[in-house]
């Protein structure tokens, strides 16, 4: 075989192997994760790539989160997606009994968006950090 029939049956692969690294790279987003007892949350600033246990998608806009309440199962996720154009942050209600949060976003310019995956059954309880007074929503998470 020689080198003109050998380059052209490596330039498949070698186009194979490159569009794999552009559809990783266009799937990755920037994200961190965290675990809070038995709930695991994942904090995402790009849509681009979807969550694996997808349940649910809220957005905020206008200072409200629609839709509220938002039905789940546990081990799914909530997708809260700022299409507004304020600034928003995503919080839990603050537990009296330890004063923390059980899931908070980092501020979510418009665009952004927040994933928490719910672990165990409950009602959560959540507000815009950001803007208490005017935006409060729940999710209801089934077994």
């Amino acid at each position: 075989m020689n080198l003109h029939a050998a380059a052209r049956r490596a330039l498949p692969a070698a186009m194979l192997a490159g569009a794999a690294a552009v559809g990783v790279l266009a799937c990755s987003t920037s994200s961190d994760t965290a675990s809070s007892g038995d709930q695991a949350q994942t904090s995402t600033t790009s849509t681009s790539a979807a969550p694996v246990n997808q349940g649910a998608t809220v957005v905020a806009k206008e200072f409200a989160f629609d839709p509220t309440p938002e039905q789940i199962k546990a081990g799914q996720t909530v997708t809260w997606k700022n299409e507004g154009n304020s600034t928003h942050q995503v919080g839990a209600v603050v537990d009296p009994a330890t004063g923390q949060r059980l899931f908070s976003s980092e501020p979510l310019r418009p665009g952004d968006s927040y994933v928490f995956s719910f672990a165990q059954p409950g009602t959560y309880n959540y507000i815009c950090v950001i803007h208490p007074d005017r935006m409060q929503a729940q999710v209801v998470v089934a077994p």
